[in-house]
């Protein structure tokens, strides 16, 4: 971990973006595939700045191909679930997730906006927003930054969060001066 924090500076890189899976899955709650973010916790390597992304969708295999246990290989439309997401968390369920996430909001390396720092939703989902709005006023009540900077990743942003309009005639510009 550290050679690649070392080799992202010598390439420019900037930071990184590190997936965060925490399920309210009751058979299997909290984080998962953690350790290596734990232990950047302890040792502080790789040495570069950082923020999460919380995957909050459900696993499945359609990135396998075909699993040894199946006979035809999966897509989109035969996908099997390995692991589901729930959206049914208790404030005890938030204030632990948060608990979890709050080392690495207040860790030095850790990317933060006005104050604010930096989540990602990997892939917007309604059953996330109540959860988002109890972890940010979970980080405004512990007084140490001004709230939680929301970004969504791999869909669309729901109507309202974003306003594009200022981009009108930008990509026209972009092909012309080509």
């Amino acid at each position: 971990r550290k050679r690649q924090g070392q080799l992202a500076s010598q390439y420019g890189i900037d930071g990184f973006i590190y997936h965060h899976y925490w399920f309210y899955d009751p058979r299997h709650p909290g984080p998962n595939l953690a350790k290596p973010l734990e232990n950047m916790l302890q040792d502080g390597y790789p040495d570069i700045p950082f923020f999460l992304n919380w995957c909050a969708t459900k696993w499945v295999n359609v990135w396998m191909g075909k699993a040894i246990f199946q006979k035809i290989p999966t897509n989109k439309n035969r996908a099997i679930t390995l692991q589901r997401q729930y959206f049914n968390a208790t404030d005890k369920m938030i204030r632990e997730h948060y608990e979890w996430l709050k080392p690495f909001f207040e860790h030095p390396n850790y990317i933060k906006i006005q104050n604010q720092p930096v989540l990602m939703l990997y892939y917007y989902s309604e059953g996330a927003v109540p959860v988002l709005r109890e972890l940010r006023r979970l980080v405004i009540q512990d007084g140490r930054f001004d709230g939680l900077y929301l970004i969504v990743g791999r869909s669309a942003y729901p109507d309202g969060l974003y306003d594009p309009s200022h981009l009108e005639g930008k990509k026209k510009e972009i092909v012309d001066d080509q």
